[in-house]
């Protein structure tokens, strides 16, 4: 009992930095105009987006991540976990990769893993393209990112001359500035960021709070507890 009281006033606890954290972020964006959407208002496109798990899986998540972050990274382990802890079966999880930051250099590393879904090597090329690390010499930047790319690409055993034509191409483009403008629309602001059948949960959380969300949104004949929870807490 003890136990489920102090849960309780931990996720009381988050919830409100959350909604500080949102009111700080109106205040230094005067110029945008924010409003809050309820679940049933939030609709994103999935279609033609990388994915893991079945479609029709109980739990839909949509994932924004971009190659910058470190938490970003972090959440992938997060979600194979999630994924263990319910079964395979029960999550659907679609990955949007969006830039950090809006210039040319940064959107380059998003071009390539939308490229690599063109031949089924999202999750290879993922995986790749964030152990890159952008060279801090401005002047050789681009340069030195595009020959790790292509790197990249090679390992992950991609068609070169098909890659080069799509990361190159006026759709990826589209498909990222779609990414950006659904992000802006529903004040996503901070990466990773996920959506769990519609309800939005911004930044990296401990996978116990995953499951508790989670098992919340399920009825009871749906939710399998095949470990320990105490099992579950990721440092």
């Amino acid at each position: 009992m003890k136990k489920t009281i102090a849960v309780s006033i931990a996720l009381a606890a988050v919830g409100a930095l959350d909604v500080f954290a949102f009111m700080l972020a109106r205040q230094s964006f005067p110029e945008t105009k924010y409003r809050v959407y309820r679940p049933d208002e939030i609709h994103c496109i999935t279609e033609g987006f990388p994915r893991s798990g079945p479609a029709n899986a109980p739990v839909a998540m949509v994932e924004y991540t971009d190659f910058e972050c470190a938490y970003s990274s972090h959440m992938d382990s997060v979600l194979d976990t999630i994924r263990a802890w319910f079964g395979p079966q029960m999550i659907a999880v679609y990955h949007k990769q969006r830039p950090l930051y809006e210039d040319t250099v940064r959107r380059l590393r998003v071009r390539a893993a939308y490229a690599a879904h063109r031949q089924g090597k999202f999750f290879e090329m993922k995986s790749l393209l964030t152990a890159i690390e952008l060279s801090a010499n401005d002047a050789g930047r681009e340069k030195k990112l595009r020959s790790d790319i292509r790197t990249a690409a090679d390992l992950a055993g991609l068609d070169m001359a098909r890659f080069k034509r799509d990361i190159e191409s006026a759709e990826i483009d589209e498909i990222i500035d779609e990414v950006v403008k659904e992000t802006e629309r529903y004040g996503i602001y901070r990466y990773p960021s996920l959506l769990i059948n519609g309800h939005f949960i911004c930044g990296v959380r401990s996978v116990e709070y995953y499951v508790e969300r989670i098992s919340a949104m399920l009825p009871d004949s749906l939710v399998v507890h095949a470990h320990q929870r105490e099992e579950l807490c990721i440092d």
